[in-house]
């Protein structure tokens, strides 16, 4: 097929990727899409996990794909664009193929598909951080990336990988979704995976942290019967999405050109567009989300220093604190709000 920009006429190109399999990347996925369409937006949904997709049973076509002078036209469903690698197998039939020809079908997608003028493509991202991943982050001008796991450590550890290949390769991250993250009866909640995992991984990192999803038997069931659904938390996670892609786009190429610590209790940043911000560390320890200052954040002192700046990346700077925290992550979009 001939390789060109489809990419051109679409606003913004939203990541979900998680690292482990089965978290809700593609429910997530989904719901964001629907989330748009029904605000009335021109939305695609790119199904890139070839070995196991699963969209196009959770989002029916009602016009399947086809193909005009070597370009693919993308399947239609409920004003969704999709495509998925499911299209172009029997009912049934396993991807058996080698890693090379994979990343050749991702390419495909990104440079073949005629999305046509999108505000929004949602790429549901596969498992892992390989080769696939890196093609999709090279050439597919992603905007923003929001991460999901569940409660538990072994979750977390798979989606700390994926945070560091985002910020290794500069692709800003929007957020992270707690997906799973109990059960409700009635006034009761029970956390099967264990309690606020996710929350605390996104504090310490210096992520957003977008909301926690619980586990609900219609979710469920509107994606197994490919039902349009959108729970309210989704709606509420698509509508901070949007909040953070925004953000991103008014801060696209700032960055830190000096740190001035004028003085023991603060500091100063000088930003690459000409603006100046000056920071108090009391002020800046007494929003630090680690474990320790959330506990005693009413009594963090008025002479607390800073110890040490230090840039994590080109997203956030990390401050020790003469009080002895050391976990403070604080990123630029943030510290362009103080």
């Amino acid at each position: 097929m001939v390789e060109m920009n489809s990419f051109s006429n679409i606003s913004k190109v939203v990541a979900v990727a998680a690292g482990k399999g089965g978290v809700g990347k593609s429910t997530l996925s989904l719901h964001l899409a629907r989330y748009y369409a029904n605000k009335g937006c021109h939305v695609g949904l790119m199904d890139a996990d070839i070995y196991g997709p699963s969209m196009q049973k959770m989002l029916p076509e009602e016009v399947p794909p086809s193909s005009l002078d070597d370009r693919i036209i993308p399947a239609q469903s409920s004003k969704i664009k999709l495509i998925s690698m499911a299209y172009f197998l029997k009912e049934g039939e396993a991807a058996s193929v080698r890693a090379p020809i994979v990343n050749g079908i991702v390419k495909q997608f990104i440079h073949s598909v005629d999305w046509g003028k999108l505000d929004y493509l949602i790429i549901d991202f596969p498992p892992g951080t390989g080769d696939i991943h890196l093609t999709l982050m090279q050439e597919a001008a992603i905007s923003g990336a929001v991460l999901v796991t569940t409660p538990q450590e072994i979750a977390l550890l798979d989606v700390a990988k994926t945070m560091a290949m985002f910020r290794h390769m500069k692709v800003p991250i929007a957020g992270l979704v707690e997906n799973m993250s109990y059960c409700a009866f009635g006034d009761q909640k029970i956390y099967p995976f264990g309690k606020g995992g996710g929350e605390r991984f996104a504090h310490q990192n210096g992520l957003f942290f977008l909301g926690a999803v619980p586990i609900d038997a219609e979710i469920s069931r509107a994606c197994d019967e490919g039902l349009p659904l959108v729970q309210e938390n989704f709606a509420r996670i698509g509508g901070l999405v949007e909040e953070q892609l925004g953000a991103f786009d008014k801060l696209k190429g700032v960055e830190i050109k000096e740190i001035h610590q004028n003085h023991r209790h603060g500091f100063t940043i000088e930003w690459t567009d000409g603006k100046l911000f000056s920071y108090v560390f009391k002020e800046l320890q007494r929003c630090c989300n680690c474990a320790a200052c959330s506990e005693n954040r009413p009594h963090v002192k008025e002479d607390v220093e800073g110890i040490r700046i230090e840039n994590v990346g080109n997203y956030a700077l990390k401050i020790t604190f003469s009080s002895g925290c050391s976990k403070g992550i604080y990123p630029i979009s943030v510290l362009r709000k103080s």
